[in-house]
């Protein structure tokens, strides 16, 4: 499965669980990622996004990161990623399809 997870308001509110979690579902062979609705600003690493990959960055490669730039994140990661998630976690369901 590819199983992308929101930063903000997800990954955020306990750091501790998502590890855990992420690590378990690589273990188990699953693709973790994360999409967030954040602006990149054409670059994976700014100083805005640096909490990112200081946090969810150490248990997801970068190149897993992605910023949709507050597109609907579905779309983003098909259109412009050719990704196919199968299953979210996101406190917005709504900014995945909206």
């Amino acid at each position: 499965m590819i199983i992308p997870i929101d930063f903000d308001e997800t990954y955020t509110e306990d750091p501790e669980l998502w590890n855990t979690f992420i690590r378990k579902a690589q273990t188990n062979g699953h693709r973790v990622i994360c999409v967030t609705a954040r602006y990149n600003e054409g670059k994976r690493q700014t100083t805005n996004n640096d909490d990112i990959f200081k946090s969810i960055g150490t248990v997801i490669d970068h190149d897993e990161i992605y910023f949709s730039g507050i597109a609907a994140k579905r779309n983003y990661m098909i259109n412009e990623h050719e990704i196919y998630p199968h299953v979210w976690i996101d406190d917005t369901p709504l900014g995945i399809v909206e």
